[in-house]
């Protein structure tokens, strides 16, 4: 294998999200590495920006990982099909249920973590072996 059948992706892919399997719910996840992720990136620089701007104010733990949720909510998951509540109620997607969901289900967003971080999810053999699941 060469290095470019290593290492070039499909950017299209890594900005816009590869439907991912999780019991009978698709979620769509985009990369959260910088490089192919220019949204997550400007997002990321625009929060180092402010506070870098606050001197003199130390960022709390709490909200640093806000901070991360709304960049993962705003910038990785891209959409979804078929999430249902814990009655089976179909919960339509948008940012805010997004964030409901990581903090409800820490371990969905460790998921969507270690998908989005991984290039080799958007390779393009990857993707082929990803979306046939």
């Amino acid at each position: 294998m060469n290095i470019y059948e290593l290492y070039k992706t499909n950017t299209e892919k890594e900005q816009k999200g590869l439907p991912v399997k999780f019991g009978d719910a698709t979620v769509y996840i985009a990369t959260s590495n910088l490089t192919g992720n220019p949204k997550m990136a400007k997002m990321q620089a625009e929060y180092i920006e402010r506070a870098t701007k606050r001197k003199g104010v130390e960022s709390k733990p709490e909200e640093l990982k806000e901070k991360m949720l709304d960049l993962y909510a705003e910038c990785v998951v891209t959409g979804w099909e078929n999430v249902r509540d814990e009655n089976g109620k179909e919960i339509p997607y948008s940012k805010e249920n997004v964030l409901k969901i990581f903090k409800d289900l820490p371990h969905f967003l460790d998921a969507i973590v270690a998908f989005s971080s991984d290039f080799t999810n958007y390779r393009e053999k990857a993707i082929d072996d990803v979306v046939k699941n």
